[in-house]
């Protein structure tokens, strides 16, 4: 009998240490076509340490401009041969990622920029479910580039490893984000001449939401230096905070912000003041803190401005709610209520 109870408290002191934590599973953060991700482009320099518990600051990021990527049905897209079989598009500016996706994994089939494609022997696994910290692959496939408008290709191997190195508390522009799991992927082009490219791929993940948060992409160097290439981030995921910190005053460059009609039913007028140019997100929260729809996202200029919402709001249930308003890390929310 003590043997047993031994053994139920192991289990659940192991249960309890893991609760909370992150983990990506296909229907949550799987890559699913009508699942836009629209994310704001920032500078960086680091990506910070891995481990547990680990508090990474981004609070400063700077935006740069707004970036949209989306899931759409690959056959619409006159995939490459290669990809036929794919059931998934991903699309970020001209990159075109055809894949496979199911409940154990994701398969990335080619990739295609342009008249520019990459493709792969044995489809590149680029996420395994459930995938939790700790929890590491990694694979080598032969590869290929061409062009379809030449007669030019090459050959090459692809070697990568997708770890999930570390979790923690991710401080944004405006927000702070608990239990973030950040994944690594690291991708090195080794090329018959032996030269080798090598690109890190840093990415932060919350249950809330299906895809990254933050990520950041660098180029490794020989002596092991990360050169940043592009990042981006999204910081209106999430805000357990938000009900608490309802904010009518100025904060940065929102400098004001009204809600009418409040109640609204049909349509939700948002009135705000900018006093620079800026990248501007509004987006609708409910009592929980969390994200139910984001209703514009766009650079503007300063001024006063007034946008109305209509579709965007009418099949949101009746309820309370917190909009808000970031501009450039500077936050106004206010409470607003939908009647029926």
């Amino acid at each position: 009998m003590k043997k047993l109870v031994l053994v139920a408290s192991t289990i659940l002191f192991a249960t309890a240490a893991t609760f909370g934590q992150t983990v990506l599973q296909e229907k949550t953060h799987g890559i699913l076509p009508g699942n836009p991700n629209p994310m704001i482009v920032t500078e960086f320099s680091t990506p910070g340490v891995a481990g547990e518990n680990v508090t990474w600051d981004f609070s400063a990021l700077p935006q740069k401009a707004a970036f949209y990527g989306h899931v759409e049905e690959p056959h619409a897209y006159n995939p490459p041969v290669e990809a036929t079989k794919s059931n998934t598009l991903l699309v970020e500016d001209d990159l075109e990622a055809f894949m496979t996706t199911n409940a154990k994994e994701l398969r990335v089939l080619a990739n295609r920029v342009g008249s520019f494609v990459r493709t792969y022997e044995k489809p590149v696994l680029k996420m395994r479910y459930p995938f939790a910290y700790g929890d590491r692959f990694a694979d080598r496939t032969p590869s290929t580039i061409y062009y379809t408008n030449s007669n030019y290709t090459q050959k090459y191997e692809l070697a990568y490893s997708v770890e999930a190195d570390a979790y923690g508390t991710l401080l944004l522009p405006g927000t702070t984000l608990k239990n973030v799991l950040r994944v690594v992927t690291t991708h090195s082009y080794i090329y018959e001449n032996n030269y080798t490219s090598t690109v890190v791929t840093y990415r932060w993940y919350v249950k809330s939401h299906r895809y990254p948060v933050l990520s950041l992409i660098f180029e490794k160097r020989n002596d092991g230096t990360l050169y940043p290439i592009k990042g981006a981030y999204n910081a209106v995921v999430e805000a357990p905070e938000i009900l608490a910190k309802a904010e009518k005053a100025g904060n940065g460059v929102v400098t004001t912000l009204n809600l009418y009609p409040n109640p609204f039913n049909a349509s939700l007028n948002v009135n705000y003041t900018l006093s620079a140019r800026t990248n501007v997100t509004i987006a609708l929260y409910n009592a929980q803190g969390l994200l139910v729809k984001t209703l514009l996202q766009q650079e503007q200029e300063e001024g006063v401005y007034t946008s109305t919402f209509t579709s965007e709001v009418e099949n949101i249930p009746a309820g309370m709610y917190v909009l808000r308003v970031e501009a450039n890390g500077g936050v106004l929310s206010q409470q607003v209520v939908k009647v029926q």
